[in-house]
C-alpha cells in the first residue's frame, strides 16, 4: 500500500548511446520500485523529449529521496533526465476505478476504421480550432500503427484541465461547467479490456523543466497495442471524445512497454 506521506517520483530517463538500462537499480537502493518500462512512443503532445525508460519509486525517509537524487545527478550513463515529485491515489480508490470500469455495460463495440478516425483532414480541422495538440498528429499515429501489434503497452497521460470547458457551437450532448467535470464524463465511457494501474495528482517538477502545470496522471495498461488501438476506434469512444476535448487544456500521452520482471 502506497503511504500518502511518502515521496513519490515518476523519472524520465535518456541514457548515453554506449550505456545500458541501469535507471532501476540506482532508484531501488533507497526506495521501493513501484513500476518501470521502456520502449517509449510518445502517441500525443508537443514538443516532449525522448525518453529511454521510465520509472515510479517511492521513500518513506526524506533521506533516501534525497539519496535517490543524488545518486542520478553523479550517473555518467545518463545523458540527462526530468523527476515529476506526485501524489498516488490509494490503491483502494485504485480498485473502485477499475470495478466501475468493468461494471460498464459494453455498448457500441463497432468500430470506425482507425485511418479515418484520425485522419490527416481532421487534424488539419483540429489544427484550425486550436485542439490539434489534444491528439494524435498523422505522423504519431502512424508511428502506433508501425509498433509491434501484440505487445502490451502502458500509456501514461498527463493531463491539465481547462477552468471552463469549452464546446463547440453546434455540440448537442450535456455541457458541464468546469474542465474536470467534462473529463470525468469522458472517463466514465466503457474502457474495454484496460486497466488502470498508477493514477494521482502531481505536485511539481523537481528536476528539468516543464512549461505546463499539469494537474492529473493515469497510467493505464493494455494486453497489447491491438487492444488499445481498437478501444480508440470504438463508436463508444469517438462519441465521448467531444467531452475530452472540452474538458482538456494541454495533455501528453507517452506509449510504455512495461518490464514484466519484478521491479
Amino acid at each position: 500500500m502506497i503511504k500518502m506521506d511518502s515521496k513519490t517520483i515518476i523519472v524520465y530517463l535518456k541514457y548515453k548511446d554506449n550505456e545500458s538500462w541501469g535507471g532501476r537499480e540506482l532508484l531501488r537502493r533507497e526506495g521501493l520500485l513501484l513500476w518501470a518500462g521502456n520502449d517509449i512512443t510518445q502517441f500525443i503532445g508537443l514538443n516532449e523529449p525522448e525518453w529511454d525508460e521510465i520509472v515510479v519509486a517511492e521513500y518513506s525517509e526524506e533521506n533516501a529521496y534525497n539519496q535517490a537524487l543524488t545518486r542520478l545527478k553523479e550517473a555518467d550513463m545518463l545523458s540527462y533526465y526530468k523527476v515529476h515529485l506526485v501524489i498516488h491515489f490509494p490503491e483502494a480508490i485504485i480498485d473502485r476505478i477499475n470495478k466501475m470500469h468493468k461494471a460498464l455495460k459494453k455498448k457500441n463495440l463497432e468500430r470506425v476504421p482507425i485511418k479515418e478516425v484520425f485522419s490527416k483532414e481532421q487534424w488539419e480541422a483540429a489544427k484550425k480550432a486550436g485542439t490539434d495538440h489534444l491528439g494524435p498528429t498523422p505522423n504519431q499515429m502512424e508511428t502506433l500503427l508501425q509498433r509491434d501489434q501484440n505487445i502490451p503497452v502502458v500509456m501514461l497521460n498527463y493531463l491539465k484541465f481547462r477552468d471552463v470547458a469549452i464546446y463547440p457551437d453546434d455540440f448537442k450532448g450535456k455541457r458541464y461547467k468546469s474542465g474536470r467535470k467534462a473529463y470525468q464524463k469522458y472517463e466514465q465511457r466503457d474502457s474495454h479490456n484496460n486497466q488502470v494501474d498508477i493514477v494521482g495528482n502531481y505536485k511539481s517538477t523537481i528536476v528539468g523543466e516543464d512549461e505546463p502545470n499539469w494537474k492529473h496522471y493515469v497510467f493505464v495498461r493494455y494486453p497489447s497495442v491491438k487492444d488499445f488501438i481498437g478501444m480508440i476506434a470504438t463508436k463508444s469512444y469517438q462519441a465521448s471524445y467531444t467531452q475530452r476535448s472540452a474538458g482538456l487544456e494541454n495533455t501528453i500521452l507517452l506509449s510504455i512497454t512495461p518490464y514484466d520482471e519484478p521491479y
